[in-house]
């Protein structure tokens, strides 16, 4: 999937405040993956992951991630479109678009989404290349 990394950048071993060009596909992976299980949680009226001190979560993501391969990063970044996907195709219009009706942030969810699978991976995309 993420063909375009250079060989070398490949083999690149990253550090907790030093990413490779790994860390930061398996950090848009984890901020994906906790946005659709934020979506279900509100679904099932379960409480949302508290994402609020970001910096310490990406922290701990990090240390989870840094010892996947490239294979396993890109499976599951496959896998987590897959389920933006089906997550997406299961809601109405109305949860989409109306704050009233369903929301993450206190704002529409398509927002959310926006910056979720645009405006975040862009930000990390243009370190990459």
């Amino acid at each position: 999937m993420i063909k375009h990394v250079p060989g070398k950048e490949r083999k690149v071993v990253g550090q907790l405040k030093a990413w490779s060009a790994k860390d930061e596909i398996a950090h848009l992976t984890f901020w994906l993956e906790t946005f659709v299980k934020n979506i279900k949680n509100r679904q099932s009226k379960n409480p949302l992951i508290d994402t609020n001190n970001y910096l310490a979560v990406n922290d701990a993501a990090w240390a989870r991630y840094k010892d996947l391969s490239w294979a396993e990063v890109e499976e599951k970044l496959s896998r987590v479109f897959d389920d933006i996907e089906t997550q997406g195709k299961a809601l109405r219009l109305e949860e989409l678009t109306d704050a009233s009706v369903f929301t993450l942030e206190g704002k529409p969810l398509v927002k959310s989404l926006l910056y979720e699978v645009v405006d975040h991976p862009l930000h990390h995309f243009v370190k990459l290349y």
